[in-house]
């Protein structure tokens, strides 16, 4: 539970002294490694590999502004501006917002590109599930995400931070220290109160995932199957998570008691059940390299009234 890897030596101009922050590795490891997987994936389904790595560059920048844009909306304590957005060191990322950000936004870049984009999603939820997996580790070495308190065999305490090398970046202690401590003046605890480690049970939720997802990629019977497998799969997992999540200030009661994941997770399903409908009328085309896409995109209308225009 250490909220930073390593400090940068004082002696490198500009950088130096500042620490490199745990969530933030293991988030860059997630993308590196969802990066070369879903690659790989889509070039064995007949995706043109550059086409798959410019729809991964979508998919992180699309994930972070969406995953930060979810963080103010849901939580009652975020105070937007600018700067505040681009404080990522604070932590204050959602989970669903990158979801939605990266898959709404490398959906719509397959379907500019005229490749369909529901091939494009099976091929990245494997690599999706892995990254959850290894972005969950992130937050428990930084202390977000953390559970309710318990005394099962198997909770954890989270530390007071007290590294005076880093003071001047890392300006409080773990979330789950200042939140159990928040109203003791001049305590001298060390740790939190005894958590559920939310944040693990949820890395072995993407892990175990990646595993299945991977498995089922080869059987599936309709393009978008095994995306909407995953995300059925999270949805109730998560729904079933934010019943023991600590951390009051995602946003705890939204709507008929439940908190913002857990509304989120409900339309989500809602949402699916229409979606498999619909996306299994198409029929059993989920051979590699076949797909019953018909290209809609601007670029694909234009070109057809240019041959229209030709042929006259």
């Amino acid at each position: 539970m250490k909220p930073y890897i390593f400090q940068i030596p004082d002696w490198i101009p500009v950088a130096g002294g500042r620490p490199i922050f745990s969530y933030g590795v293991m988030m860059g490891i997630s993308f590196i490694l969802g990066w070369s997987l879903v690659v790989h994936l889509c070039r064995r389904d007949g995706i043109d590999g550059k086409k798959a790595s410019s729809a991964m560059l979508v998919v992180v920048i699309a994930s972070l502004i969406f995953a930060r844009g979810m963080h103010f909306m849901s939580s009652p304590t975020a105070v937007f501006t600018i700067r505040n957005f681009f404080r990522f060191d604070e932590g204050g990322l959602v989970a669903y917002g990158g979801f939605i950000g990266g898959i709404g936004g490398s959906w719509l870049y397959m379907w500019w590109n005229d490749i369909d984009p529901w091939v494009w999603l099976d091929n990245a939820a494997a690599p999706m599930a892995l990254g959850l997996g290894v972005t969950r580790v992130g937050c428990f070495l930084f202390g977000c995400d953390y559970g309710v308190r318990t005394d099962s065999a198997w909770a954890l305490r989270f530390p007071r931070w007290e590294d005076p090398d880093v003071a001047h970046w890392i300006k409080r202690s773990s979330p789950a220290f200042v939140d159990h401590y928040r109203n003791v003046a001049d305590n001298v605890a060390i740790f939190s109160h005894s958590v559920h480690a939310t944040q693990l049970y949820e890395s072995l939720v993407g892990f175990v995932a990646f595993g299945v997802l991977l498995l089922w990629l080869p059987f599936k019977k309709f393009h978008g199957q095994v995306m909407l497998i995953f995300l059925a799969y999270y949805a109730v997992l998560r729904f079933g998570l934010e019943s023991i999540r600590g951390d009051a200030d995602r946003g705890d009661d939204v709507f008929m008691g439940m908190s913002t994941s857990q509304f989120t997770s409900v339309l989500i399903l809602i949402f699916i059940s229409g979606l498999w409908y619909r996306l299994s009328k198409r029929g059993l085309y989920a051979a590699a390299g076949t797909s019953t896409w018909t290209p809609t995109s601007p670029q694909t209308k234009k070109k057809k009234q240019k041959r229209k225009k030709a042929s006259k």
